[in-house]
């Protein structure tokens, strides 16, 4: 996956480092991996659709540039690691039909270099990401039969 993030800084210390940013961009690149752990209703029918129901686990290497406007972060990038549960709604017409899956992923991201890297009073200051977070994919499918 392929992404890019606005992070807008609403409170900081005066004495932060990061006070002058206000607002961060991030180019986002992950590799992620989903495993299925427990299916509910595989191929359910209900009002003419099959319904397929899923619990995962998610778990996923990133890479982040973050792009400082300020020009002064000798950090080039970060890398981090993702783990989490994914919930999975997938409803399917048929052949020569519409699919629809809709995913929620709850996930925490932890830093395993720093984003961003300062001296700050006399002392290097290395800032590690920690994030809680909440995710919902959706993507909407067109199937089609080659066979007649």
């Amino acid at each position: 996956m392929i992404g890019y993030t606005f992070s807008k800084l609403n409170y900081l210390e005066q004495r932060s480092p990061l006070t002058n940013l206000g607002s961060t961009h991030t180019v986002d690149a992950s590799l992620l991996i989903d495993k299925r752990l427990v299916k509910f209703c595989n191929g359910v029918r209900v009002s003419n659709a099959c319904h397929y129901l899923a619990i995962g686990l998610i778990l996923a290497p990133e890479f982040h540039y973050f792009i400082d406007p300020l020009g002064n972060n000798p950090v080039p990038g970060e890398f981090t690691g993702l783990a989490g549960l994914s919930f999975t709604h997938k409803i399917s017409r048929g052949l020569r039909s519409f699919e629809h899956t809709r995913q929620f992923d709850i996930f925490v991201r932890k830093g395993l270099t720093p984003y961003y890297s300062t001296t700050f009073a006399g002392e290097k200051q290395d800032f590690k990401r920690l994030e809680f977070g909440i995710r919902w994919r959706y993507t909407h499918h067109q199937i089609s039969s080659s066979v007649r």
